[in-house]
Parts: C-alpha cells; structure tokens; sequence
C-alpha cells in the first residue's frame, strides 16, 4: 500500500499490512456517527435502587464462592493534562485564574506534605516541572490525599480500595494497564506499597500488569491523505486509544473484573458510598446471570412461548430492545443471552465533559450503549438535541463478566464494534493532522455485550483531572 519501509514499520510493532489498509479505510471514511434513540433515564434503561436493594445486593456479593474477582484500572496515561494549564502559565509569564487559585491552596495539597514549601513562585515551578518533573509522572504516583501517617498516591488509594472488594483466594487482585517507559519505576512503588498495605490490612497483594500492544498503535494521515512522518522520515505511529485495552481486558482471566479509572478515588473518609455501591453492582452482576443461565436452560429443554417471551424480556432488561413483531430465531436468542456481561453505574449529570448513557438505533435493534459527544452528528439538530436531553453520566464505573454462561473463558474481541472507530483532529509539530482512535473501551469496544445502567450517588465520582480538583471537598482527608 505505501513504500517497503513504510510497511516494515508497521510490521515490526505488529500491525499487518491487512489491518494497515483497515486503519487507512477508517481514516479516509472518518468517525461514523451513531443514531441516537433517546437518552437512557430512571425507568427507561437506567436502574434506580432502593436502599433496602443496595444493601441486598452488596450482601449477595459478599456471599459470593469460588468466583475470581480482579480490579482492572487503566492507568497508561502520563499526569500531561493534570498540570498542563500551570505549565503553559509558567512558560508564558502569565497567571490564569487556576494558576493564580493554586499559589493561594496548594500549601494545603499532599503533594507538599513530605516537601519543603518553595519561596517563590519561580522556585515552587522550577520544583514541579524541572525537578520533579511532574508533568511526565504516570498519574497514578501523584499524591492526592492527606492521612496522619503520610500522603497516600492514586495507586495506593486502589490498592486500599481492592481490600474491601476485590478479594478472591486469599489475596486482593488487581492489574494495571502502564505505559512502557514507566513500568519499572511503578513496579518499585507498588512493591513497597503492597508490603506496607499487605501488613496494615492483613491482607497479600496480587497485583498484575500489562502494556497497551503495540499491534494496536495507529498512524495518521496529513491532510493531503498522505502519511504523517517525523522530520527524519520515519512513520508516525500513536497508541490507539484506551478502547485498545479491550485486549489487556481479553487476557485477564476472572470471573468479575471491576473497571475503574486511574483518577477517581476518594480519601476514606469518603469511600463508604463507593464500597457499598462497588458490591452491589457486582451482586447485580451475578444475580442477572444466574436469571440469564435459567432462560438459556428453559430455551435448551423446550423453547416453549413462555421460555421465548421470557428470553425476549430478559434481553430488554440488558440494554437489547427486540420489536415483538420481528422474528428472531431460537439460536440468535441463546446468542444474544450468552454475551459478556456489564453493569455500569451512572451519576446525574453534572456539567462533566464525557458521555453518558443512550438507547441507539443499531442492527435493526434498539440497544443501551455509552456514547461520547464525538460520536453524535453535531450537524443534525435532532441528534444534538437527544445528546444534550441526557440526564446521566458515565463515570467509568463497570462490573464486568467477559465468560459465557457455562463459566468457560472466550475472546471477547468479537463483541466489539470496529465500525465505531473515532477519527479526530491533532496537533503535531505544528499543523492539524487526522489521528485513529479505536472503539473506546466502554463504547464501540463494548457495543455488543449485556448491558445494564444504574445510577450511584454522586459522592463515588471524585476524579482528579486538573491539579485544582484537588482542592475539593470530595479529596479533603485526615490531616
């Protein structure tokens, strides 16, 4: 498709010539829009518990036998964006209104509890951005929190917050997705965290990690169509996004697997909602499996009217919508009952940049999927209109179940929907260039799995995006 030693590029990180002209297809096409039904509410797609069925719910889970529980937390990304607007104000002489409100607070942050406080301003940026060189650090090693005994990092909080859920045989499992540059400097910390949590909780650690595959970096295209090359010629290959965990997810073998992002974690003053919650959906989780292994029997014994209408209300109950009048055969619905499985906590939205939860017009069905503004035709007036209707977001708050109904371990690539793809506009030395993004991880790369939403108080989405979040209440901890 281009020259040899194009093409030898792409081979040596694993991205064959069939899947390069794929990436070429879908950037040349752009990002596909996705047809909006309606936005998912409370009784409409989103589940509204009461409390007696929280507590309930998170008892099931705590009763649970021989299921192997994993927390996965994509954490590949650098703290670039966290400190990005006090870097671009340092290096320009200016003071925007988060620079100027982090001089006035950040004495208060855990970031300088161990550190001396700088004299300057000049001092206190030279600290950050030169010496500590913060800006590069993999998020999850930045100090969020206060506690008498010291400042705890993003890392430590997950490892504190798998003691209370992510236990199975023994041990707290866990697996983080690291950036290669940074996977031996967070080795270390986790070691030293790991004992030092492991003695204070009475608990031993497992803790896994992986790298975002180099198979699924992508190229970019300049706005001629040609290939976007570094000054020295060589190809220009970019990770493709966190929807490329969906492999990472593939390998992990587990019976539920908790997915959280890296940044939204709470002090444990702050933690009872979260853990209460975590447990529920994971009592969710099972509780609709096991109704899903009985339709699947009933179907298997006799495919009787009341076993198919049963099939047929159970898969509206996970995000599948079938008309009645639309024939559907006995093997599409085992099908269609044996798919992964997801239960996704959703928050009332609050002004958050991100997507939420919506009913979309798919495959001749109506199905639950979580949908980011990207996806969504601007220029449509009535789709724009149904984006902004929606009254909940996607705080990245999944318990999952990637195994069939019979217990036994299957890819879940297949699940996905490469059509959904985003085709978005970067800056690279200095001009806009067309950059691939596969399917996000709990978008397109999970467009075909048994969905259901629930909504979660608000108190268990306290993420960390710019350094300043950090001066809210939600991060106040012991001092």
């Amino acid at each position: 498709m281009h020259s040899d030693t194009l093409l030898h590029a792409l081979l040596e990180k694993g991205v064959t010539e069939k899947r390069a002209a794929e990436q070429l297809a879908l950037l040349k096409r752009g990002t596909k829009t996705i047809l909006l039904a309606e936005s998912a509410s409370i009784g409409d797609g989103i589940h509204l518990l009461e409390s007696s069925e929280v507590n309930r719910l998170a008892s099931l889970y705590d009763q649970r036998k021989d299921l192997k529980v994993m927390k996965f937390v994509p954490a590949s990304g650098a703290a670039t964006r966290m400190f990005s607007e006090l870097l671009k104000d340092w290096k320009e002489e200016v003071s925007s209104d988060t620079t100027r409100r982090f001089k006035e607070r950040y004495p208060s942050l855990a970031l300088f509890q161990e550190l001396p406080l700088p004299q300057s301003d000049e001092a206190l940026f030279s600290l950050l951005f030169e010496e500590l060189k913060l800006q590069h650090a993999p998020k999850g090693t930045i100090p969020f929190h206060r506690y008498t005994e010291g400042s705890r990092a993003a890392f430590e909080e997950h490892l504190v917050e798998g003691t209370a859920y992510a236990i199975s045989d023994g041990k707290v499992h866990l697996h983080f997705t690291i950036a290669p540059m940074h996977m031996d400097a967070v080795k270390k910390k986790m070691q030293k965290w790991t004992e030092t949590y492991g003695e204070r909780y009475g608990v031993t650690f497992d803790v896994e990690y992986s790298v975002q595959d180099p198979a699924t970096d992508t190229f970019a295209l300049e706005i001629d169509g040609s290939l976007v090359k570094h000054i020295d010629g060589s190809l220009l290959l970019r990770p493709g996004g966190h929807g490329s965990l969906i492999h990472n997810l593939n390998d992990i073998d587990a019976d539920i697997l908790f997915i959280k992002n890296v940044d939204n974690v709470a002090p444990d003053r702050f933690k009872a909602d979260t853990l209460l919650y975590k447990k529920a959906l994971a009592g969710l989780l099972i509780q609709v499996r096991e109704e899903a292994r009985a339709v699947l029997k009933d179907l298997e014994i006799d495919a009787t009217e009341l076993a198919l209408s049963k099939a047929r209300r159970l898969l509206s109950e996970l995000g599948l919508d079938i008309d009645e009048n639309k024939d559907v055969s006995l093997q599409s619905l085992k099908n269609l009952l044996d798919r992964p499985f997801r239960v996704c906590g959703m928050v009332r939205n609050q002004g958050e940049p991100g997507g939420g939860p919506f009913w979309v017009q798919r495959s001749g069905y109506r199905t639950l999927q979580i949908v980011e503004s990207a996806q969504v035709n601007h220029d449509d007036p009535d789709q724009w209109r149904k984006m902004k209707e929606g009254t909940h977001f996607n705080p990245v708050d999944l318990v999952c179940c990637t195994k069939d109904l019979a217990g036994n371990q299957r890819s879940i690539l297949p699940f996905r929907d490469q059509e959904a793809a985003f085709v978005t506009t970067k800056n690279f030395e200095g001009r806009d260039i067309a950059v691939l993004e596969w399917p996000g991880l709990w978008n397109g790369a999970m467009a075909d799995w048994n969905t259901l939403f629930v909504e979660v108080p608000i108190s268990t989405f306290t993420p960390v995006k710019t350094i300043n979040d950090l001066f809210r209440m939600s991060h106040s901890s012991e001092s």
